[in-house]
């Protein structure tokens, strides 16, 4: 009696042009994907809702970023395609999966992303801070080589009154 066929495998790795490693997520999977990012899109937490706020509609750096976008097998935060950058807002939980964390941004950056990753006290608290890092971000990606494509961003500062929302409007429209 033949057996079963073998499940298709979550994933094919491959690479583009640039070297950078690809993905190829099997059509279940990715249909998944795709429900669980647009259900999350409707969930947001206080932070992610912060952040959206600045991020929509091309206020920084007039880029086009996208929330809860899936990203082969994950579904990130933010992603702008332009720039090939990933923004992750982490909360509570993230303290208790760093291991995951950190394989999920290898992974993301093996693939040619950069990953920014913020703590929801530093968006709610020091949001300009955050947007400063973005901004400086995107700015390094053009002129960065493409071996180091993550960066860690410094630490917010700290005082408080220095990382809130005055005068943002001078720093988003750049």
């Amino acid at each position: 009696m033949p057996h079963p066929p073998a499940p298709s495998p979550p994933a094919e790795r491959g690479s583009d042009e640039r070297g950078a490693l690809t993905w190829r997520t099997n059509t279940a999977l990715w249909k998944t994907v795709q429900t669980l990012a647009r259900q999350m899109r409707h969930e947001p937490t206080p932070a992610e809702k912060k952040l959206w706020e600045y991020l929509r509609n091309r206020q920084v750096a007039n880029l086009k970023f996208r929330r809860q976008q899936p990203v082969e097998r994950f579904i990130v935060d933010f992603y702008c395609a332009e720039k090939r950058l990933v923004i992750e807002a982490d909360g509570e939980i993230h303290n208790y999966s760093q291991a995951e964390d950190a394989i999920r941004t290898e992974f993301l950056e093996d693939s040619g992303l950069m990953v920014l990753r913020f703590t929801n006290d530093q968006i709610m608290d020091s949001i300009n801070w955050v947007l400063d890092q973005i901004i400086i971000s995107t700015h390094l990606s053009t002129t960065a080589s493409s071996d180091k494509p993550g960066i860690d961003p410094p630490s917010p500062p700290a005082e408080r009154g220095l990382g809130g929302e005055a005068n943002i409007k001078d720093k988003i429209h750049r």
